[in-house]
């Protein structure tokens, strides 16, 4: 019993994420490099474009799902039936997402 409590309190633990324009930059950095090294391929394939086009696509992949994998599979059915809209806490990181991410985050729960 005292396992499973240690385990549930380390899985509630609130983690600290870095400040919004933090988040921010990363994510026009990632978007910025993307547009430029897709371009670059495009014109001139090669292999280091494509491990530097994969690197940046990999990083813009884990800043927009920071979660780690194996989060969802020890979620409770209670804590997932009592979760929090993640609009109505998160209006600030929302308001910097494209449209296209919203979409995305309208079609996927955040727990």
């Amino acid at each position: 019993m005292a396992r499973q409590s240690a385990a549930e309190a380390r899985y509630n633990r609130q983690e600290l994420l870095p400040p919004t324009r933090d988040i921010v930059r990363l994510k026009d950095f990632c978007e910025n490099e993307l547009a430029r090294l897709c371009g670059t391929f495009s014109q001139s394939p090669s292999v280091d474009t494509f491990s530097e086009l994969a690197s940046v696509a990999l990083c813009r992949l884990i800043a927009f799902n920071n979660r780690r994998p194996e989060e969802p599979a020890k979620l409770q059915l209670e804590k997932y039936r009592n979760r929090v809209s993640w609009q109505q806490g998160n209006a600030e990181i929302a308001a910097t997402l494209s449209e296209f991410e919203q979409k995305l985050l309208d079609r996927y729960v955040i727990i």
